[in-house]
């Protein structure tokens, strides 16, 4: 989650695992930009709230894996070449497609 994290905004990684882990402790993105700031490495509250966004979306791509992996190793079609393209797709587009470096790839 922290990669995919990194990568969506280019912040770097002690700065988005420090704030994901407020994020996860249930702080708001409100309470971490005023009250945070040194957590944060002095994100502001704009920076703070696109973390936020590319966390929750980090989040479903990973849930969104294992579901895909949990229906493959159900269907009997879990090859190691489907889980690479699994493992490595970068954003969830719809219901067992993924986008990965600008390629479709049907799950």
């Amino acid at each position: 989650i922290v990669d995919l994290c990194v990568q969506s905004t280019g912040l770097s990684t002690d700065v988005c695992l420090k704030t994901i882990v407020l994020f996860d402790e249930g702080c708001t993105v409100p309470f971490i930009a005023r009250y945070r700031v040194a957590a944060t490495g002095g994100l502001s509250d704009r920076e703070v709230a696109v973390l936020h966004r590319a966390w929750g979306k980090a989040c479903s791509v990973v849930q969104a894996r294992q579901q895909a992996l949990n229906r493959l190793q159900a269907e009997g079609n879990d090859s190691q070449a489907n889980k690479n393209a699994v493992l490595s797709a970068t954003s969830k587009v719809g219901q067992g497609y993924f986008m990965n470096r600008s390629q479709w790839k049907l799950v």
